[in-house]
């Protein structure tokens, strides 16, 4: 009964502050003044973000008098309505919807631009819901996938609004397909339709008989 009116509570709370409805379950909770932990099948789904998290724990923390910082631990699933994105660390601005995942980042999500699903994998990266926009790095290499294109950079940067992937440092793209490959300090890729512009290029084009 105890774990019930907390739930109830949470959902309120969030509704009256953020006027966004916030589901959370779990197998465990402890209410704090400023923080209440989530232990065990956390499932969190806020509709107006079309945002579905699921994790092993979470906390949510109360910043400038509301419920607003979600911090999430363990294994770390994010489904959007257009892909997902998993790892083992999420904080998340329930109120702005801007966040950061970290360690072992892995992303799955269908271009607006195209019929391709674009695939990451980094270290590090932080997105803005609201614009569709994210961006990421890596201690070794950040790789991207896209059709027959391979990405490899240090940084990047993906506005899926706009179909623009940016890259940066030690960037390498090879496409099978097109038979090329270039190396260059940075590139601007268009996922339309996978046209690159390329900063202090190197590039092999292979020609067949």
């Amino acid at each position: 009964m105890k774990r019930s009116i907390v739930l109830i509570f949470l959902f309120i709370v969030s509704l009256v502050v953020f006027s966004k409805t916030i589901h959370v379950t779990s197998n465990l909770v402890r209410p704090k003044e400023k923080e209440i932990f989530y232990e065990g099948e956390v499932v969190v789904e806020i509709e107006e973000d079309n945002l579905k998290l699921s994790t092993d724990n979470m906390v949510v923390r109360k910043v400038k008098g509301g419920w607003r910082e979600m911090e999430a631990t363990g294994t770390v699933v994010v489904e959007l309505e257009y892909g997902v994105a998993t790892s083992t660390y999420l904080q998340y601005d329930i109120t702005d919807g801007i966040g950061k995942m970290a360690k072992d980042v892995k992303v799955a999500f269908v271009d607006k631009k195209s019929s391709d699903t674009v695939y990451i994998s980094c270290d590090e990266m932080s997105f803005n819901l609201k614009e569709e926009k994210f961006e990421g790095t890596s201690e070794g290499t950040v790789v991207i996938n896209k059709g027959s294109m391979e990405m490899y950079a240090k940084k990047f940067e993906y506005d899926r609004k706009e179909g623009v992937v940016i890259l940066k440092g030690d960037v390498f793209i090879k496409d099978p397909k097109k038979d090329f490959k270039m190396w260059a300090e940075e590139a601007k890729v268009f996922t339309e339709k996978d046209e690159a512009i390329a900063l202090k290029v190197k590039m092999v084009i292979e020609v067949k008989d």
